[in-house]
């Protein structure tokens, strides 16, 4: 689900003998430290290496460094974030039971990078959550299909056939529809963890205008 300009996400992880202590093993204050100063040397080390766009970015809510390397590629290095490897597994077997949601979290993810709302740290709609944002939308477009239909109500949580998921103009459509009534906030929960997801957005406003 890259773009050409996509960016990579690399997650950094202590060893366990980096975390753990004399007194045992570091509680979450003490490893958001640990984690802070990591990520400070990084910054220092991509300065000397001398990248372009160098950013460091304590106050997002996963503390991050951003840079550009020498061949153009944008790189955003964390530390101990690890809802990236767990939602990607999530993503792809999600794309291996509805394969008609890779154009469409494209077209938006597309849509948003253009109009430069793709960035959660200045309250954008990132690429986890514009995943998400399609594989809603299409269960409610399926599930009101089925319930439309001649089947019995347990239809609903049957498969759709081949011939529903056909139309990707509509599906975009249907999506497009959806998100246009979500006028001051998102409304949207990680269906994997139940986790609110919508409230990170807070420049929502700005991309339903668009």
């Amino acid at each position: 689900l890259l773009l050409p300009n996509s960016d990579l996400d690399v997650t950094v992880r202590m060893a366990s003998a980096d975390a753990d202590t004399a007194g045992g093993w570091l509680n979450t204050r003490q490893r958001a430290h640990r984690s802070f100063e990591r990520l400070s040397l990084i910054h220092d080390q991509a300065k000397r290496a001398r990248v372009s766009s160098l950013e460091f970015i304590p106050s997002a809510k996963v503390p991050l460094v951003k840079f550009v390397d020498s061949c153009g590629l944008s790189v955003d290095i964390s530390m101990e974030a690890d809802d990236g490897p767990r939602t990607s597994a999530a993503l792809r077997a999600a794309l291996v039971d509805q394969p008609e949601a890779r154009p469409l979290v494209l077209a938006l993810k597309l849509a948003l990078a253009q109009a430069g709302l793709n960035k959660p740290f200045h309250g954008g709609v990132g690429p986890f959550v514009s995943s998400v944002m399609i594989f809603a939308a299409l269960r409610e477009r399926y599930g009101s299909v089925a319930a439309s239909g001649s089947g019995s109500a347990g239809d609903a949580d049957e498969p759709p056939k081949a011939a529903v998921r056909a139309d990707l103009g509509e599906l975009l459509l249907h999506v497009l529809d959806t998100y246009s009534r979500h006028h001051d906030r998102l409304s949207l929960h990680d269906p994997t963890s139940g986790r609110e997801l919508g409230g990170a957005a807070w420049a929502w406003p700005q991309v339903v205008k668009r």
